[in-house]
C-alpha cells in the first residue's frame, strides 16, 4: 500500500518495447522518479485495475499512459471502460500513441482522454514530453508549490494534440 513517501503508480500500458525503454531512459536522464508499473496488452491492463480496487483507492495508478493499439484490448477500450467503471472514471489517462490521424484524435478526447500525445520520433523532443509527463504527475500527487510541479499544466497542453473543432 502507498504511503505519502511512495506514490501510487504511474501505469504505462505500451505493447512496444523500445518505447517503454525510451520513456525510461528519458525519465532518468530528468532524474525524474516517477514509478512506471508496464503492461503490455490492454487485457493485461484491464486485469490489473480490476484487481487494484481497494476502499481507500491506494492501489489504483495515479496517471494511465496509454498506448491506442495494444493487443487483446485496444486503448480505445479500455479509455471507455475506464470512463464508465465508478472507480476508475477519475484516473486521469494520456493516450500516448503513434497515431496522428482525426477520427483516433477525436475518438480519444470523446472517451474522455485528458491529452492526446503523439510519440516524438526526436530524442529532444521526447524528453521534453517525458518533463511535462513527470511535471503533471508531480502535479496530481503533490503539493502545487512543490518544485518542479506545473499546476497549470501548460507544457503538457502546448504538445498535446488538439480535438477537431468539427467534432
Amino acid at each position: 500500500m502507498p504511503t505519502p513517501e511512495t506514490p501510487r503508480p504511474v501505469l504505462f500500458v505500451e505493447d512496444n518495447e523500445n518505447d517503454v525503454l525510451l520513456l525510461k531512459h528519458a525519465f532518468t536522464k530528468l532524474s525524474a522518479h516517477v514509478p512506471l508499473l508496464v503492461l503490455a496488452d490492454g487485457k493485461s491492463a484491464w486485469d490489473y485495475l480490476l484487481g487494484s480496487s481497494s476502499p481507500d483507492g491506494s492501489g489504483k495508478p495515479s496517471l494511465i499512459l496509454l498506448d491506442l493499439n495494444l493487443p487483446k484490448k485496444s486503448g480505445l477500450e479500455i479509455l471507455s471502460s475506464l470512463r464508465i467503471h465508478p472507480e476508475f472514471k477519475k484516473i486521469p489517462v494520456l493516450v500516448m500513441t503513434s497515431s496522428t490521424l482525426k477520427a483516433d484524435i477525436n475518438r480519444a478526447y470523446d472517451l474522455g482522454a485528458d491529452f492526446y500525445l503523439v510519440k516524438p520520433v526526436d530524442a529532444a523532443r521526447r524528453l521534453e514530453m517525458a518533463e511535462a509527463i513527470h511535471a503533471y504527475w508531480l502535479a496530481l500527487h503533490s503539493d502545487p508549490d512543490h518544485v518542479g510541479a506545473d499546476p497549470t499544466m501548460s507544457r503538457l497542453r502546448n504538445m498535446a494534440e488538439p480535438p477537431s473543432p468539427s467534432r
